[in-house]
C-alpha cells in the first residue's frame, strides 16, 4: 500500500497538486463531490450555497448560482456528501 501512495503522491506533485495527509490520498480515491467554505468557517455556524459547479466528462461546467433551478434530489446528495466527506 505504501508504494502505491508514494507513486501516487508524485504523480499529484506532478499535477502541482499538493496533499498535507498522504495517508488520505487512498481515501481521496472515492470521493466525487467536494463543497469548499473558504470564508466564514471560523466565524459563522454555518455554511451559506454560494453556487454549485457541477463536472461533466471530467470537465467543470459553468457554476450556477441560482440552486432554485437545480434539481431538488442532485441538490441534497451534494449536500450530504459534504457532511459526511473526510477530511483531507
Amino acid at each position: 500500500m505504501t508504494v502505491g501512495r508514494l507513486v501516487a503522491q508524485r504523480r499529484l506533485e506532478k499535477n502541482k497538486i499538493y496533499c498535507t495527509s498522504p495517508r488520505t490520498i487512498n481515501v481521496s480515491g472515492s470521493i466525487d463531490c467536494i463543497c469548499f467554505d473558504k470564508t466564514g468557517t471560523l466565524t459563522e455556524d454555518g455554511l451559506d450555497m454560494w453556487g454549485v459547479v457541477s463536472s461533466v466528462d471530467r470537465k467543470f461546467q459553468p457554476p450556477v448560482k441560482d440552486i432554485a433551478s437545480l434539481p431538488l434530489n442532485d441538490l441534497l446528495i451534494g449536500m450530504y456528501g459534504h457532511r459526511r466527506a473526510p477530511s483531507c
